[in-house]
């Protein structure tokens, strides 16, 4: 292959493109590849008798073939001045420029079925939930009769939580629709595992450990052990040795199995428990054994891709994907070829670095393989990063490797025309860094990085490129925070030294997932400084969807108080807490009344242009009053586009209220993955937070990046190419897993190419390192490619790079005392604090939290106690293991409790280590006699009541609120109690110790819970009586709870509880304080 051919000025060196040949030209960031393609256009309108509509031209997104018809406008302008003989030629391409073919890909798809098919038919957006409802038909209908006798083992084997042919929320379907939307039959891709005969397949594995079962039944294994590892171990065996059932036998095995992958210290325990069979057998069949446990969602991806084929079928229905297999079938057959070749003599695809197996296929078809036409493909591989969509950097390859096998020239665009010299300079020496066996900064095959030149050296007065030393051996944690702070204190000290109208769109905050903007949004609220997003991902994810969505549902339901509530909390309201004790006694004819009687008539009569009219003008009200409201024109923009969207699918589909609120309920809860666009407010703020992915195509003088912090997530499916063909793996071998990591790992470089070459006249980049391991080196835990990158070129002494140490420069800010305070969990918990609780107790975060009188802190189970720990304890200690338990016992049933669900809270929290003490404590919960004849698998689950939220407001003149939660309440031989539970580690959960520690940490706290549920019964219960109708409170400590001890149980009956004194201590309380009070 030869070398490509430099262009430095395409203006000069148009001359040297041939257009008589096939074309490929590659343009590095900023070097103007759109340009490039309109003076490929004007080269064919001059040089030949081609017209304009005999160009086909063909990009990814409206946007940028809105961008490029523009442009080729304002050429084709030009050229009726540059060519006065060609006037008639130019005059008549401007007459019919309305008309040219600039298009989507799917937008040439749809003309070429609107021009060569017989057929109707209706285009679809989104075709998930097409795809849920037919798989769920298939669970409820299908599955049982489907599987036959190995239904139930498949099921269990498949990790497939309480299957009840209802379940919507669970891993295993997402496997499901996402292998169906993956997986595409046409483009030649392979589903693994593939089917087989999996009943003969089970029976096969089956008769194997069974046999190894029986040669093992005579060895002893010890019950105890000197180390937590070994006594696992051995544990672990017994649990196979003991099962007895098909799925009891299988899933013990292969749990033992991964403990021996995990582990590296049981390695050394194989040869003590003669495991050397079984071991030797599992690595033997362990695809056959992957296969087993993927077999149910591999074979449902297949029947359900058919099952979609058909519905659509049946209903005239095509998606975006559909377009494209339609056309390719219909090329592939002959049908339309020659036709669509008469109609183009040349092609320009652009961005094509973003193509697919199909889209090249349908070009290579058309434009390569007849006599006259010719291919132009215009794009940068090394910013390829919308795999997610269906893109393939190896197809790109190949097509690439094609075209130059049949004569195509290959053009490099090697002119910046974006960044000032000294950037360039900078980001050169970081994308050529070698590094072992590294060639550069990409590793794809095929993708070698050309250095690129300035247009123009500019003289600035500042560091181009700044490295943002956070400090060493910290956790990732705080370096978010710390960077978070430091991004905030350096961007106000840059937009003091810009006028006014230099600041629009001045700076950009680059992220690689939305929660990463999130502590960056907190520090710049602290600062006063107004920002927003260009596009995020989910305009669904805002506040102001959840408002509306909170609003809807009040609507609909308006005896409803609790929602009522939250709905007067959101921003279309804004109420305050103090508001609420006047709302029993609205009048009638007060405006708040008003309101929602006018949204009830408008939403029963189904005239959605007015009821939201109504929001709307309720929303302008209060922005137009709120002086201290930040980013007002943002807020207005996403009601304004919210409100759009819902009259859309409101009269496109004849929805009413309810059917509305659960649509965009829908929306709000499954937004992994999309990007709804994010209309441009009309006055842009200097500062705009986006994802990469976003930023592509665009650019800021001052670029922030504040992602590359931690590795890449978990992944479903594993997708990586093997002799020309994608794989769609569900369960690789290593070698398939090791290809599917690293084509990953490629993808990621190319993302943060996109990232770092954003950048006009300076660029931030993050650095820091992780906190020391017990070996005294630092972890590579968490550690982003970018920082890994950086770490060798910081430390190369010839590497002179601006380096501002952020710990410094936040000293002030920090302090010293946070600075050597640990915080475990802070951003982990934030995010699952905001995607998490936001859901469930949305909104209510407003209410001000109050620790009064003593301070109450949060339970102690979160945090370490600062108590000796039993040596017996060995479950973890923090706040996730305290989440685990509370969440798990929100739905626990403990007369039939179901492991499922369970597990399924553990691998949440990352508890897989600790399954078998999670089952045993939860055991012990359930048997032990908890009071003289009482245990909880006694009681009938209707009887408990979870979770119960109390919110109360007090007398006129009091503006005071108690509001918090009670683990539980539960109703036993004709009286009610309440019990909180508790995951401390003690040095003693029994006698006097135990006793003094519980009244000194928790007796505010359970007094507050007994004069709320007080409250709550006497306002419930006919003829109530405290003494009568309540029983007690219980406080439950999990760890020490077991059924032959009365160990971890505090109990204090109501007739030690004296409610009047709790009486007279509330009101002190509240009297003194005027304010929320909320028991976390």
């Amino acid at each position: 292959m030869k070398n490509p051919i430099l262009l430095r000025d395409i203006n000069q060196q148009l001359d040297d493109i041939r257009i008589d040949r096939h074309g490929i030209i590659e343009a590095s960031a900023g070097t103007g590849k759109t340009y490039a393609v309109t003076k490929i256009v004007r080269k064919i309108l001059v040089e030949t008798a081609t017209d304009l509509n005999s160009i086909l031209l063909v990009t990814f997104t409206e946007k940028a073939a809105g961008e490029l018809k523009e442009k080729i406008r304002a050429e084709i302008n030009l050229c009726l001045k540059d060519y006065p003989e060609k006037r008639d030629k130019f005059q008549k391409s401007l007459k019919e420029f309305d008309d040219a073919p600039i298009y989507t890909i799917h937008g040439f798809c749809h003309s070429i079925l609107q021009e060569y098919s017989s057929e109707s038919f209706e285009v679809i957006q989104d075709e998930k939930n097409i795809q849920k409802k037919l798989l769920y038909q298939m669970m409820r209908k299908e599955w049982e009769t489907l599987y036959g006798q190995d239904f139930d083992f498949l099921l269990s084997v498949s990790g497939f939580p309480e299957y009840d042919g209802r379940t919507k929320n669970s891993r295993t379907l997402k496997k499901i629709l996402d292998g169906s939307t993956t997986f595409q039959h046409l483009a030649e891709d392979i589903l693994r595992p593939e089917p087989e005969d999996i009943s003969l397949l089970i029976q096969e594995i089956l008769k194997g450990l069974r046999k190894i079962q029986e040669s093992l039944q005579g060895v002893s294994f010890p019950e105890t052990s000197k180390t937590k590892i070994k006594e696992e171990f051995f544990q672990k065996i017994r649990l196979f040795l003991s099962a007895q059932n098909e799925k009891e036998i299988f899933l013990s095995s292969v749990d033992l199995s991964e403990l021996f992958q995990k582990k590296e210290k049981t390695a050394d325990y194989i040869t003590e428990a003669d495991l050397s069979e079984f071991l030797r057998f599992m690595n033997d069949n362990d695809q056959k054994i992957k296969s087993i446990k993927n077999y149910l969602i591999s074979d449902s991806i297949q029947r359900l891709r058919e099952r979609m084929k058909n519905f659509k079928k049946k209903y005239r229905l095509l998606s975006y994907q559909d377009m494209l297999s339609h056309v390719f079938e219909m090329i592939q057959s002959g049908f339309i070829t020659q036709a669509v070749r008469e109609k183009f003599s040349f092609a320009v695809i652009d961005e094509f670095q973003d193509t697919d197996f199909i889209q090249w296929q349908i070009f290579k078809k058309l434009f390569t393989q007849g006599q006259k036409q010719k291919l132009f493909v215009v794009g940068d591989p090394k910013q390829a990063i919308y795999s997610f969509r269906g893109a393939d950097i190896y197809v790109y390859q190949e097509a690439k490797k094609y075209l130059q096998e049949n004569s195509a020239l290959v053009y490099e665009l090697i002119v910046n025309r974006r960044t000032i010299k000294p950037l360039i300079q900078k980001l050169n020496t970081l994308f050529s860094y070698r590094e072992k066996d590294q060639k550069d900064w990409f590793d794809t095959e095929g993708i070698v990085y050309q250095e690129v030149e300035a247009l123009e050296n500019k003289k600035t007065d500042h560091e181009c490129f700044q490295i943002i030393h956070l400090g060493d051996g910290i956790h990732s944690g705080k370096a978010k925070n710390r960077l978070a702070d430091g991004i905030a204190c350096e961007i106000e000290f840059l937009l003091e030294k810009r006028e006014k109208t230099e600041k629009n769109n001045l700076i950009c905050i680059l992220v690689s997932k939305r929660k990463e903007a999130l502590p960056i949004e907190k520090s710049l609220r602290k600062k006063g400084i107004a920002y927003s997003f260009y596009k995020k991902p989910g305009i669904f994810e805002s506040d102001e969807a959840v408002s509306l969505y909170y609003l809807l549902k009040s609507t609909a339901m308006p005896s409803d108080k609790k929602l009522f509530l939250k709905c007067l909390l959101s921003p279309v309201f804004d109420f305050k807490k103090e508001d609420f004790e006047k709302l029993p006694f609205l009048s009638s004819s007060h405006p708040l009344r008003i309101f929602f009687q006018s949204l009830q008539n408008f939403s029963r009569d189904e005239k959605w242009g007015m009821f939201f009219d109504e929001i709307l003008r309720q929303v302008k009200i209060k922005i137009s009053t709120a002086s201290q409201m930040l980013n007002k024109e943002r807020i207005l923009t996403n009601y304004e586009q919210l409100s759009e969207i819902l009259i859309r699918e409101a009269e496109s589909k004849n929805l009413d209220i309810y059917a509305l609120s659960d649509f965009l309920q829908n929306r709000i809860q499954n937004q992994e993955g999309k990007e709804d666009i994010h209309r441009i407010e009309t006055d842009s703020p200097a500062v705009q937070i986006m994802t990469v992915h976003a930023s592509k195509g665009l650019e800021f003088p001052i670029v922030f990046l504040a992602g590359g912090f931690g590795e890449s997530p978990e992944r479903d499916l594993y997708v990586y190419h093997q002799d020309k063909h994608r794989i769609i793996d569900l369960c690789p071998d290593a070698e398939g897993e090791k290809k599917a990591l690293r084509e990953l790992r490629e993808e990621e470089k190319r993302l943060y190419y996109v990232a770092l070459t954003r950048a006009k006249e300076r660029l931030y980049l993050p650095y820091f390192r992780q906190e020391k391991t017990g070996k005294g080196e630092y972890s590579k835990k968490a550690k982003g490619f970018v920082i890994e990158t950086l770490v060798p070129l910081i430390e190369e002494k010839d590497m002179k790079i601006f380096s501002k140490d952020w710990k410094m420069y936040l000293r002030d800010k920090e302090k010293e005392k946070t600075e050597e305070k640990e915080t475990p969990f802070c951003e982990r918990y934030f995010d699952f604090f905001f995607q998490e609780y936001r859901q469930k107790k949305i909104l209510e975060t407003s209410f001000s939290s109050l620790h009064i009188h003593k301070k109450i802190e949060p339970e102690n189970d979160e945090f370490d106690t600062g108590i000796l720990v039993s040596q017996e304890d060995f479950l973890p200690r923090g706040k996730e293991t305290g989440l685990c338990f509370h969440e798990i016992l929100e739905c626990y049933d403990f007369t039939n409790p179901l492991k499922e669900a369970v597990i399924e809270k553990i691998k949440k929290y990352h508890l897989e280590e600790h399954e078998e003490q999670v089952f045993t404590i939860l055991k012990q919960l359930s048997k032990t006699e908890i009071m003289p004849g009482f245990s909880f698998d006694k009681l009938n689950p209707s009887l408990l009541l979870r979770e119960k939220e109390f919110f109360y407001s007090f007398p006129a003149g009091i503006k005071t609120y108690l509001n918090g939660f009670i683990d539980l309440i539960f109703f036993w031989e004709g009286k009610y109690y309440l019990a909180d539970w508790k995951t401390n580690y003690l040095e003693s959960y029994e006698g006097e110790p135990f006793y003094h520690l519980v009244v000194s940490e928790y007796e505010l706290q359970y007094e507050i819970y007994v004069f709320a549920l007080d409250l709550w019964l006497s306002g419930n219960i006919k003829n109530y009586d405290f003494k009568k109708n309540f029983g007690g409170v219980l406080y439950l400590y999990l760890r020490g709870i077991s059924p032959e001890t009365q160990k971890g149980i505090y109990f204090l009956p109501a007739e030690k509880i004296e409610l009047e004194t709790i009486r007279e201590k509330m009101k002190q309380i509240i009297e003194a304080q005027h304010e929320s009070i909320s028991i976390l």
